[in-house]
């Protein structure tokens, strides 16, 4: 099987980016992750709200929110990596590592409560049996 071009790239901007245990690097490719997250889910966000707020879609402006989530929860991602490459201290002897499960848990949190809201949403507008327009 034949290297993608993604694959290629980090072969040469991080050698052995592939290893899961090497948390210097892990910590690399999570903070590139996050940033191109970060900006293409913000673009989508914006084109997502403009177009959504244009046509007066429901279903658009929820994909805009929900995009948005997913930016938001990027920016946990890259707190979470910065924060876990903090060195060992008194206070935390093995390290920071664990902020990464902990980032994980927030972004769960953050998910499940916008999902709850867009279903909300959903049933009320459900449940006033308004006209379509079109």
């Amino acid at each position: 099987m034949g290297t993608s071009l993604i694959q290629k790239w980090l072969q040469r901007r991080l050698p052995g980016y592939d290893d899961p245990f090497n948390s210097d690097k892990r910590a690399k490719i999570g903070m590139l992750e996050g940033w191109v997250s970060v900006i293409s889910n913000t673009i989508l966000t914006i084109v997502k709200a403009w177009l959504g707020l244009l046509s007066g879609s429901l279903s658009l402006l929820a994909d805009a929110f929900h995009t948005f989530t997913d930016s938001f929860t990027s920016v946990v991602v890259l707190i979470g990596f910065r924060l876990s490459r903090k060195p060992a201290d008194a206070n935390h002897p093995f390290g920071h590592g664990r902020i990464e499960s902990i980032a994980s848990l927030v972004i769960g949190i953050l998910l499940g409560v916008a999902a709850i809201e867009l279903g909300r949403a959903a049933f009320e507008r459900i449940s006033e049996q308004s006209p379509v327009e079109a």
